[in-house]
């Protein structure tokens, strides 16, 4: 008894030990942020990526008083820009501006050495739009059916200028035609759209906010848009469900979100997730977001999770299916 007593109160005053430590922990978050945050785009500025990273540094900012510094590290198929996040501290001052080809790279890229659930905490989704297949005015492709038999009659001889990694709905999409094209990387979707307004490439596909100046102009033609509906900045564009090509489930959709390292502790993710929402709730950024042709993903933490998931699980079966990804 005298033992079980001693061992009770060794116990107790263990606790008693570990209470200021967890209390001090608490403390130094509370004023969380306090210096700068890094929040890092692991592409080329000027893409829908990047301004989804501006729009968030802008807002939260103005949320939490402290300064928000973009950081644009693009490059090895965005390897080099998470790669600086995964090995920060998980301390709320690096952070990832990410897009859907985070959960899709960990398993098409062998080399790649991160896991999405494993390697970083989602912090939340912030936008998503569908995306449009399009291609120089001077090419003789007016829409998706002219895309197709010209593939077939010509297999591989279109470059398809694309971003660092794939999308996985176009990649799914190609598949599904039958469309044989030749990948041309580059470090962002801005230099893939701007290969084909060149001539330097032949066929691409962009976001809105990537295309839709462009195809005002006349220096792009849109053949077809990925979301279920009809985009309302390219009211003429038709959806692939409308195309005519034996297609009517296809839904579409890149999307945008914010990570930090893993380990990140509970009270930071919960802040910064209440800043995501606080953000989506404001009608002067949720103006900005529909003005580049995205839409807010206002989802609870829990349905970001599973999105992010979801997007793995996708790649694994497409892989699966014999679909290459790269």
């Amino acid at each position: 008894m005298k033992f079980l007593k001693r061992a009770s109160n060794t116990a107790t005053v263990a606790l008693l030990t570990l209470l200021p430590l967890a209390g001090a922990a608490q403390a130094q978050n509370a004023d969380y942020p306090n210096r700068i945050v890094r929040v890092v785009v692991p592409f080329a500025p000027g893409g829908s990526t990047d301004n989804a990273g501006r729009m968030v540094a802008l807002s939260f900012e103005k949320q939490f008083k402290q300064t928000f510094v973009v950081e644009n590290k693009p490059g090895a198929f965005t390897q080099i820009g998470t790669d600086a996040v995964v090995k920060a501290a998980p301390n709320g001052y690096t952070l990832l501006l990410a897009a859907s080809n985070l959960p899709t790279e960990q398993v098409i890229n062998k080399d790649w050495p991160f896991k999405a659930e494993r390697d970083l905490t989602t912090i939340g989704l912030i936008s998503g739009a569908g995306l449009a297949l399009a291609v120089n005015p001077a090419s003789p492709i007016k829409n998706l059916r002219d895309l197709i038999d010209f593939s077939k009659a010509n297999p591989g001889k279109l470059n398809q200028a694309m971003a660092a990694s794939p999308a996985l709905d176009i990649e799914d999409l190609k598949a599904r035609l039958g469309l044989n094209l030749t990948a041309v990387i580059y470090k962002g979707g801005p230099l893939a759209v701007q290969a084909v307004v060149s001539g330097e490439g032949d066929i691409t596909s962009g976001s809105p906010q990537d295309i839709v100046s462009l195809v005002r102009a006349g220096r792009l033609r849109a053949l077809v848009y990925s979301e279920k509906e009809r985009h309302p900045l390219l009211p003429d564009v038709p959806t692939v469900n409308e195309a005519g090509v034996g297609i009517s489930d296809f839904d579409g959709v890149l999307w945008f979100g914010l990570f930090g390292p893993a380990g990140l502790p509970a009270d930071i993710v919960t802040k910064l997730h209440g800043g995501v929402q606080t953000m989506l709730k404001d009608p002067e950024m949720v103006e900005r977001i529909r003005s580049l042709g995205m839409r807010p993903f206002p989802l609870t933490l829990a349905e970001a999770r599973a999105r992010v998931a979801a997007e793995t699980a996708r790649t694994e079966a497409l892989m699966a299916r014999g679909v290459k990804l790269r």
